[in-house]
């Protein structure tokens, strides 16, 4: 029964260690995004292109959309129709914010739990009296045990699913940010859209 139970936990912590490494990259990956966005608040502001792979494309976009209004590049886009979450996050990160999916260490525990659970099932003797009080006591170890892998499961799905919550809120509150400063700066008013149609 032992080897069953190392086989168990070093299979469980293995897959586990796997999303703890993804969910680390993928708050590393979301930390060096929100530098980029509030270094495109700078740029946004002195009128510079973005700088930073993740943005560069959706600047490059956006910006294909000016028109030139008293030397000053306007449009009549918004800035979030460009800088989107989804664009962003998918073009940066797509298999590591997957990896660290909230649900799959809590589907791992769930898998661990009923594995140990159909082991202390198989385990059940019914020859006799004494047997079968032995493998009760058994299977209710075994219960316990799963139980626990179920409970690890379940703790590091809520810690990734709060972690991942709090970055995607740093990022788009970085990222409102961002758009509003360029459409602040580059979105025509309704004054300058008629003045364009007029001339």
């Amino acid at each position: 029964m032992n080897e069953f139970w190392f086989l168990l936990a070093v299979s469980t912590v293995g897959l586990e260690s796997v999303f703890i490494l993804a969910a680390a990259v993928a708050q590393t990956s979301g930390a060096s995004l929100v530098r980029q966005l509030k270094n495109g608040r700078v740029a946004a502001r002195e009128g510079k292109p973005m700088a930073g792979a993740r943005l560069r494309k959706a600047w490059q976009d956006y910006s294909a959309t000016f028109l030139e209004l008293d030397n000053r590049n306007k449009t009549r886009r918004r800035a979030e129709d460009y800088f989107t979450l989804r664009r962003l996050v998918s073009r940066a990160m797509p298999l590591v914010w997957r990896l660290a999916s909230p649900g799959l260490p809590l589907a791992v525990g769930v898998a661990a739990m009923l594995a140990g659970l159909s082991y202390g099932a198989l385990q059940f003797e019914s020859a006799s009296h004494e047997l079968m009080l032995e493998s009760i006591k058994r299977f209710f170890g075994a219960a316990g045990m799963s139980f626990l892998f179920f409970l690890g499961g379940a703790l590091l799905s809520g810690i990734f699913r709060l972690g991942k919550g709090l970055m995607l809120a740093r990022i788009e509150r970085n990222l409102d940010r961002l758009t509003r400063s360029l459409d602040e700066r580059h979105l025509l008013s309704r004054d300058e859209d008629r003045r364009m149609a007029l001339d």
